[in-house]
């Protein structure tokens, strides 16, 4: 079932983008084999600023992608203001009817601004993501891109980006422990609300009128942020070895309606 939902998510990527350029299904069973292979997917696209909390987490020390590591302090700040209004008795099917707001326009972006974009989302992770999840260390973020090849590159027009995060929590090693999907307003949203057969979810409103769904199947969560501004984040975690993903449930959730991370 956990195998089936991660190429469910792939799938639901080419929805409105070509095929993904790999084997979603190789990836999904033998990634924690091929660290080296994961890394020659950056930047695979999607379109929805999307977070996803990542693909496999294996042990030992690694060396994140790009070269080098970035230490980061650590806190654990609890997002707040979040009241539950469903969920979390059983799966649930329900197709997204409130989102995006009226009056979300789609947004152009030129391939210089995705760069900008890009870069900008490798510095938060560098910088900020030790404010979230404590003792996290070796913080390393891919390029930012489309999912055509090569990867890590942008098209004029395009509004998503895809990339990934490795890091270090508790002497534990997450290569590429987060896939981080950005997608801007126009695009339409991926998921359904608090559905998809997850044996738990649940639906929170946030103080602006926003909302987060929590979903999770056995050792895979998701988590995504329904913006006001037709902005989608989704946190998505998946473990193959250790059965502890790299961000708790609170810290996805600070992750995904952190303002500083945005198309």
């Amino acid at each position: 079932m956990i195998e089936q939902r991660m190429r469910n998510a792939f799938d639901a990527v080419g929805d409105y983008e070509p095929a993904l350029p790999f084997d979603a299904d190789r990836l999904i069973t033998k990634a924690h084999k091929e660290t080296t292979r994961r890394r020659a997917l950056v930047g695979a696209g999607v379109g929805v600023v999307a977070i996803a909390a990542g693909a496999v987490m294996v042990t030992g020390s690694g060396t994140p992608a790009g070269g080098g590591s970035i230490d980061v302090g650590s806190s654990s700040p609890t997002p707040p203001g979040l009241r539950p209004i469903g969920g979390g008795d059983g799966p649930r099917r329900e197709p997204i009817k409130d989102w995006p707001p009226a009056g979300v326009r789609p947004k152009h972006y030129t391939a210089e601004q995705l760069r900008a974009i890009s870069e900008r989302t490798r510095a938060y992770f560098g910088t900020r993501l030790g404010t979230i999840v404590p003792g996290a260390t070796q913080v390393s973020a891919t390029s930012f891109g489309t999912n055509r090849v090569p990867y890590g590159q942008v098209i004029d027009g395009q509004r998503h980006l895809i990339g990934f995060v490795d890091l270090t929590v508790d002497g534990r090693r997450y290569e590429h422990g987060l896939q981080v999907l950005l997608n801007g307003p126009g695009d339409p949203a991926q998921g359904l609300d608090c559905g998809m057969d997850r044996s738990t979810c649940t639906r929170i409103a946030r103080p602006d009128g926003s909302f987060v769904t929590v979903e999770r199947e056995g050792g895979m969560m998701f988590v995504t942020h329904y913006r006001n501004d037709g902005v989608q984040v989704r946190v998505c975690g998946y473990v193959k070895q250790h059965g502890t993903p790299p961000l708790t449930e609170g810290q996805a959730i600070a992750v995904a309606t952190d303002p500083m991370l945005t198309m």
